[in-house]
């Protein structure tokens, strides 16, 4: 029995819950990778500190391995896009401690990969005195969400409040635009509905995907993503990635061209209205992420504050400066990506094919896909506004029309003294 279906039935012979998994993966590779100690989940929550140290003491003194670990920049990427290959991960993700213990880390070892019998017995040796660690020792606590940092662990609640902290600027300030927006008579509201046709396209090729993995069309029970060794890409995996492009370029135009009609929307993106709903929508979405996962909506702080400056309609930001600030608001989610790329392997295609995959079998629900399709959304919404805005041409410096300290020439000059009244 493995994974979560085979843990269920185990916890169910045995007429009671499950303390605690160790999951074994190459037990007996002349080649380490690191970590040994592989916590990773499908969800937000880890595996707890307790059962990750007790399995690392036991690898030390009875195998030699060193556990391995990750920097703050991995683990925020594992936290914000909860992703990993091995089997640990769905039983974290449902609330039951279990850590891998594996000389070839989370990847496992290739096909012809040789073996070592010194290697087996260490490990061997390592997991018995990690089950009895764990047997004579206090009650291991459920996965949760925190940073490692210097042999301590940060909890989620700091995060959440520095994302909070973080995100607040920037509602006040689009709460002040709107309320200025409003004040001098512009729209608002319709250029909200735009936000969200945008946004709509992003979304509509993602329920396809789920779907095509619903109905089958799109195998998902190969575990993994694409990689050596994991789920290999063939002809009908381009077809299918293809097929999820067209549909959103196909929804782009005509679902987009008639939602805007039936918003009847007038006047210029460039303008408060727009300016005001996208980052209205930026911020509230925003927000929901922060109440689901601050981690993931860390990953969009940047591109809240430096996208307000690209919407702002007092700021005519020149066409490569907003080009550039655009592309710096997107660089956390493209880092994360390229994280789980360099961990598992991938091109540019078995990119594809993992969010294809991910998508299909259920590993980003319905709410984060829609979440996500809203962040598209906004990130091409800010794009129009920035294009248009650079089109536009620069409003001539207001001529002086009242004297003022450069003109003013001293007493007497209106005529208003005694000595020029005498005169």
């Amino acid at each position: 029995m493995t994974g979560l279906a085979g843990v269920t039935q185990l916890a169910r012979t045995l007429g009671g819950p499950i303390d605690a998994v160790i999951v074994l993966g190459d037990v007996a590779g002349t080649r380490v990778t690191k970590p040994v100690v592989v916590p990773w989940s499908e969800g937000e929550n880890l595996a707890p500190p307790l059962l990750r140290n007790t399995a690392a003491a036991a690898l030390g003194s009875q195998a030699g391995l060193a556990p391995g670990g990750a920097d703050l920049a991995a683990q925020f990427a594992r936290l914000a896009l909860p992703l990993t290959l091995s089997e640990q991960g769905p039983l974290n993700a449902q609330g039951i401690p279990a850590v891998l213990l594996s000389r070839a880390g989370e990847r496992g070892p290739g096909a012809n990969a040789p073996v070592s019998e010194p290697a087996i017995a260490g490990f061997g040796r390592a997991v018995l005195e990690t089950i009895s660690a764990l047997e004579g020792g206090p009650n291991i606590p459920a996965p949760s969400a925190y940073l490692l940092y210097r042999h301590m662990a940060v909890p989620v609640w700091p995060i959440r409040l520095l994302v909070l902290a973080l995100i607040l600027p920037v509602l006040c300030a689009a709460i002040d635009g709107f309320a200025r927006a409003r004040r001098r008579g512009y729209e608002v509201g319709r250029w909200v509905g735009w936000v969200l046709a945008t946004a709509l396209p992003f979304a509509l090729a993602s329920l396809f995907v789920v779907v095509m993995g619903a109905t089958g069309l799109i195998d998902v029970t190969a575990p993994g993503p694409v990689g050596a060794g994991a789920v290999p890409m063939h002809g009908q995996a381009v077809v299918e990635i293809v097929a999820a492009a067209l549909i959103l370029v196909l929804a782009m135009f005509p679902v987009r061209a008639f939602l805007l009609r039936r918003i009847a929307l007038q006047g210029d993106p460039a303008g408060p209205g727009a300016a005001a709903a996208v980052l209205l929508v930026m911020c509230a979405i925003s927000l929901v992420l922060w109440v689901t996962n601050p981690f993931a909506a860390a990953l969009v702080v940047l591109a809240l504050h430096l996208w307000m400056w690209i919407v702002a309609p007092e700021v005519r930001l020149r066409a490569p400066v907003a080009l550039v600030m655009l592309l710096v608001g997107l660089a956390p989610v493209a880092l994360v990506i390229l994280y789980y790329a360099n961990q598992f392997e991938l091109g540019p295609l078995g990119v594809l094919w993992t969010g294809v995959l991910l998508v299909a079998g259920g590993g980003l629900g319905i709410p984060a896909l829609l979440e996500w399709s809203i962040v598209a959304g906004c990130a091409v919404s800010v794009a129009v506004i920035g294009a248009r805005a650079a089109r536009a041409e620069r409003p001539a410096p207001a001529p002086v029309t009242v004297r003022g300290p450069i003109t003013y020439a001293g007493p007497g000059s209106l005529g208003g003294t005694k000595s020029a009244l005498r005169r």
